[in-house]
């Protein structure tokens, strides 16, 4: 997959995120299985302000051209979503959380995997026509 269209669907995805978590907090604590309790609104809505950054910064490098600022972009993509599976995982075995948030895990995944191929492959598409340049 091109480095754009991964950028463009990842920025939808933290967009719906940033809706939900902003409008719809309770609903996906509920999938969760975790209690709404005071403070989690606010926390909520910051999540929002951080998914909604997260998708206007993806969008707006999707056309970028340079391997090292794809590679930074990707590198903390991947940094972010290893370490939300991560605490997924261990909210749900120590049963902070509910099977709801193998969802969760399961999307940070696929985004993780996505960048780690483009990272993996973006390097040669770039090349090629560097070198029929000269």
């Amino acid at each position: 997959m091109p480095f754009k269209i991964l950028s463009i669907l990842t920025a939808v995805i933290c967009l719906a995120l940033a809706v939900v978590w902003f409008s719809l907090p309770d609903w996906i604590l509920a999938h969760w299985h975790v209690a709404y309790l005071e403070g989690g609104e606010l926390v909520s809505r910051r999540m929002a302000c951080l998914f909604l950054a997260l998708a206007v910064i993806l969008f707006g490098l999707r056309n970028l051209r340079s391997l090292e600022a794809r590679q930074a972009l990707g590198n903390g993509i991947i940094a972010a979503c290893l370490s939300l599976m991560g605490l997924g995982v261990y909210e749900r075995v120590s049963h902070h959380a509910g099977d709801g948030i193998f969802f969760a895990i399961g999307l940070e995944s696929v985004i993780c995997l996505a960048f780690l191929t483009v990272g993996r492959f973006s390097g040669q598409a770039d090349a090629e026509p560097a070198a029929h340049a000269h």
